[in-house]
C-alpha cells in the first residue's frame, strides 16, 4: 500500500498551509464576502469559497507524488484524468456558482454529466448485478453524496469535522484490511487540506469553504464510498458518513412531500435548529466532535468484533438528530 513517508507528510502540509493563507488573503483583499443570506451568523464580512484552496492543494500533492514516489501508478483509479478532469471542472463551476448564484438544474445537470463519465474510474463489474443497473445506481448515489455533502456546510466547521472523521475512518479501514486503493490516497490528502482550513473554518469562523470546497468533498467522498462498496466494505464505509446521508435524506423528503425544491434554502436540516433558535456555531461544532470520535469507536467494533455493532453507529447518529432537534420551537 502507498503510504508517505514523514517528509512528505510535512512537505505537503507546509505546501497546503501556504496554499490556503494565500487563498484566504486573495479572497479577503477582493472581498469575496459570505452573503448570509440565511442569517444564521452574526458575524460580517467573512471570507467564503476558501474551499478553491482544497482543489489546488489536491493538484499540487497529485503532481508532487507522481513525480517523486512512482508507486502512486499502483492504485490510480481507470482512466484517471477523468478523475482530475472532472474535480476541475466541478471546481470552476461551484466557483462560479459562489460568484453569481448557477440556476440550481443547470449545476445539477453538470454534476450529472461530470460524475457519469467519473463512473469509468470504477471497475463496476465486480459485482454480479446487471451493468446498466449498476451505472444507475452508482450515478444517483455518487450524485446524492455530492450534493448532501453541500448541505451539511451551514455551520462553523461542520462540513469541515464530518469530512476530517470520515477521511480518518477510511485510513483505519485501508489500513486494517491492507487494502491498495485509490481511497486511502485521498484520505490522507484531504486530511491534510482540511487541517489547515479548519484552522479559518472552526467557531467562530474567519472563512467559509462555499459551494467550490462543499462539492469538491462530495467527489472525493462519494467516489470513495463507490469504491469501498465494489470492495465489499459498504457497511463499514456507511458508518462513518451516516449522520449526513439521514439528517439530509430525511429533511429532503420533507420538502418534497411539501412540493419544495430539493435545492430551495431554507435552514431547515437538523443541524442548523441550535442556530436558528439562539445557539452559538460552537455548541453544534463539539457536539459534532463528539459525535464523530464515538462513531470512530462504534466502528473499530464494527471491524475487530462483529458487523452487528453497526447498529450502535445507528443510534449514535438519530441521538445526535434528536438532540438538535429538541432546539425545535
Amino acid at each position: 500500500m502507498y503510504i508517505f513517508n514523514i517528509f512528505d507528510l510535512i512537505l505537503l502540509s507546509i505546501i497546503s498551509f501556504f496554499t490556503t493563507f494565500i487563498s484566504f488573503y486573495l479572497l479577503k483583499k477582493r472581498k469575496h464576502f459570505d452573503l448570509n443570506t440565511l442569517k444564521l451568523s452574526q458575524s460580517k464580512n467573512i471570507v467564503t469559497s476558501l474551499g478553491i484552496s482544497f482543489s489546488i492543494n489536491f493538484v499540487i500533492i497529485f503532481l508532487y507524488t507522481i513525480i517523486f514516489n512512482q508507486d502512486i501508478w499502483n492504485i490510480l483509479p481507470n482512466r484517471n484524468y477523468i478523475f482530475f478532469g472532472s474535480i476541475i471542472i466541478l471546481s470552476l463551476v461551484s466557483f462560479w456558482d459562489d460568484i453569481k448564484e448557477i440556476d440550481p438544474k443547470f449545476r445539477l445537470i453538470i454534476q450529472l454529466i461530470v460524475v457519469y463519465f467519473s463512473l469509468t474510474n470504477l471497475d463496476l463489474q465486480n459485482l454480479n448485478v446487471p451493468l446498466k443497473l449498476i451505472i444507475f445506481l452508482a450515478l444517483i448515489i455518487w450524485v446524492y453524496i455530492i450534493n448532501i455533502t453541500n448541505f451539511i456546510d451551514g455551520s462553523d466547521g461542520h462540513c469541515a469535522i464530518h469530512s476530517i472523521s470520515f477521511f480518518i475512518g477510511i485510513i483505519y479501514i485501508s489500513s486494517f484490511f491492507q487494502l491498495e486503493n485509490f481511497s486511502f490516497y485521498l484520505a490522507i490528502v484531504n486530511l491534510i487540506i482540511l487541517f489547515w482550513f479548519s484552522i479559518f473554518n472552526k467557531p467562530s469562523a474567519k472563512a467559509y469553504m462555499g459551494d467550490v470546497g462543499s462539492i469538491y468533498l462530495g467527489y472525493i467522498i462519494g467516489f470513495i464510498i463507490l469504491e469501498n462498496i465494489l470492495l465489499s466494505k459498504s457497511l463499514y464505509v456507511l458508518s462513518i458518513f451516516l449522520y449526513p446521508i439521514i439528517d439530509c435524506t430525511i429533511t429532503l423528503a420533507k420538502k418534497t412531500y411539501n412540493g419544495i425544491y430539493p435545492w430551495v434554502k431554507m435552514g431547515d436540516y437538523f443541524f442548523l435548529k441550535p442556530i436558528i433558535n439562539g445557539q452559538n456555531h460552537k455548541k453544534v461544532f463539539f457536539v459534532s466532535i463528539i459525535y464523530n470520535i464515538v462513531n470512530l469507536f462504534f466502528l473499530f467494533l464494527q471491524i475487530n468484533f462483529s458487523d452487528l455493532f453497526f447498529i450502535l453507529n445507528v443510534l449514535n447518529a438519530f441521538i445526535l438528530l434528536i438532540y438538535f432537534n429538541s432546539f425545535k420551537k
